[in-house]
């Protein structure tokens, strides 16, 4: 029997709807108020008027009719803006510290949270001057076609004279120079921007980077086909985080074949905007251990938005879009400044330098952070993130001046204010979710449990799951019957979740406060 609750506890009853057919059942008579478990912090509200006013105006016209998380929406703004910015300017914030402007952005939520409907708003202009550099390349292309027919008919040409002047012992030093000298000659392809990718391998896009266009973004609402795909498999993964580490420092990469030809790819550039599953990324950190230890993890921007599934109503589409319109704009403009492209396919991009104030600013963002470093700080279980902040922050400020005033001038300490608050947003969303992975493994398989349930009950509309649907689908650390069966026994004790029996299946029972359904009494 459900033990009574002390004088005076805030209890949550159970008799108010927690699942979509109004059904309760075992299980959810009287809830005690659901306690915080050790690795869960309050998330505090994205902090979206940092943003640029032109920016944060889209975003909230964006969010206003698609409903979705205001976070997903803004990661995916500033990813089109990464993916224009990155190709305009580098960013220097110390005469040995110039790096890129791309930034990688990694949002947790389950299916159905809308992001490619997002994306879709704020990656328009990026398409736009993709299908008008395709149409624009026709000629150079036929051109192109043309040239390699000229070029293959003299190398058969050249090839036959040397075939006959060695059967008839004639000197061959000519002819051979002939050869070479036409080998020389060989036309290249027109170089056509591509700049979106969504399932690509690593060899696929550095190959791209090196010899068709230097700049690239990755953007996807299915990163299960990343973290979980050919991408990042086993046989890949290591090869494909040390690409996206070198890609995101902006270092020289050469790619090694034994079966086709090597090559290097240098001075591109990446961005990176996929959406995951809580419970794919979980599987992929526990299959390749070294995510973190490679720094593969610690480069991305991290953020893991409440569902708004559920709470959506129906809204007719704008007739128009006054602040969407004007940052698409500006998005082409940025676009339209093509890039210098060296001959060895590099990009030629001029430095961003900032203001002594805006240096200064910087310099005590990164003392502010790195004083938390330490065996008791706020991030000593993140160091890895940490280590990434000022970079990713300075990175952030580029694309704001680059946004407001183009790739000329000195980032001014409004834009690196501006940044600040939006990085250490995302670094405390990766602190949340990854800290969980640096805890002792009860209470972290305990943590990941909790987070996984109340995101599959949400999605699903329902308060409770099937124990075999939990350890054939929860996160991969719970699904031995032991760590389920304690991660279970942590969550009881927090009043969090329960297994209950319904006749002869187990069945395990969210708190309906968790799913936003109790109510106090």
């Amino acid at each position: 029997m459900q033990p009574k609750a002390p004088a005076g506890l805030k209890v949550y009853d159970g008799t108010s709807p927690t699942t979509t057919n109004g059904n309760n059942g075992a299980g959810a008579s009287l809830w005690l108020a659901p306690e915080p478990l050790v690795a869960q912090s309050e998330t505090a509200a994205y902090p979206i008027d940092s943003l640029p006013t032109a920016i944060r105006h889209a975003v909230e016209e964006v969010q206003a009719f698609v409903q979705a998380p205001i976070e997903m929406v803004a990661a995916s703004a500033l990813t089109a803006l990464s993916i224009a910015g990155q190709q305009t300017a580098d960013i220097r914030r110390a005469p040995t510290l110039c790096g890129p402007l791309g930034l990688f952005f990694l949002t947790l939520a389950e299916s159905g949270e809308r992001k490619s409907t997002i994306d879709g708003y704020f990656v328009k202009a990026i398409r736009d001057y993709e299908q008008g550099q395709r149409e624009a390349s026709k000629a150079d292309a036929a051109n192109y076609a043309a040239e390699m027919a000229a070029w293959e008919a003299k190398r058969e040409a050249a090839g036959g004279k040397l075939k006959k002047a060695a059967s008839e012992g004639i000197e061959l030093e000519p002819t051979t120079a002939d050869l070479a000298n036409i080998e020389a000659a060989k036309p290249g392809p027109p170089r056509i921007a591509r700049l979106i990718y969504g399932d690509v391998t690593s060899e696929k896009l550095t190959r791209n980077l090196a010899t068709n266009w230097p700049a690239a973004g990755i953007v996807t609402s299915e990163g299960g086909i990343v973290f979980g795909g050919h991408a990042l498999g086993r046989d890949s993964a290591s090869r494909t985080m040390s690409a996206f580490n070198e890609l995101w420092s902006g270092a020289t990469l050469t790619v090694d074949r034994a079966t086709s030809d090597s090559y290097a790819v240098r001075n591109a550039r990446l961005s990176v905007g996929i959406q995951v599953q809580p419970s794919v990324l979980a599987a992929f950190m526990e299959r390749e251990r070294n995510s973190r230890g490679s720094g593969f993890l610690a480069r991305f921007l991290f953020s893991a938005p409440t569902s708004t599934q559920g709470q959506r109503k129906f809204r007719d589409a704008p007739t128009d879009w006054p602040a969407l319109g004007p940052f698409n704009r500006r998005i082409s403009e940025l676009l339209a400044a093509t890039p210098t492209i060296d001959p060895e396919g590099g990009l030629v991009l001029p430095l961003l330098d900032f203001t002594p104030e805006a240096k200064a600013a910087c310099a005590a963002w990164h003392d502010l952070i790195e004083s938390q470093l330490g065996p008791t700080g706020e991030m000593a279980n993140v160091r890895d993130l940490a280590s990434k902040a000022a970079d990713n922050l300075a990175r952030l400020a580029g694309l704001f001046h680059v946004f407001d005033h183009g790739p000329s001038g000195l980032v001014d300490v409004e834009a690196v204010n501006a940044a600040a608050p939006i990085i250490l947003w995302h670094l405390d969303q990766g602190r949340s979710y990854l800290g969980a992975f640096n805890m002792p493994p009860a209470v972290a398989n305990a943590s990941l449990l909790d987070r996984w349930l109340i995101e599959t009950c949400r999605r699903d509309g329902v308060d409770r799951l099937p124990r075999h649907k939990v350890q054939q689908f929860g996160p991969g650390p719970v699904r031995n019957k032991r760590e389920l069966n304690a991660a279970l026994e942590d969550l009881a004790e927090c009043h969090r979740a329960r297994e209950v029996a319904e006749g002869r299946r187990k069945t395990i029972v969210v708190n309906p406060v968790l799913l936003g359904a109790g109510h106090v009494s």
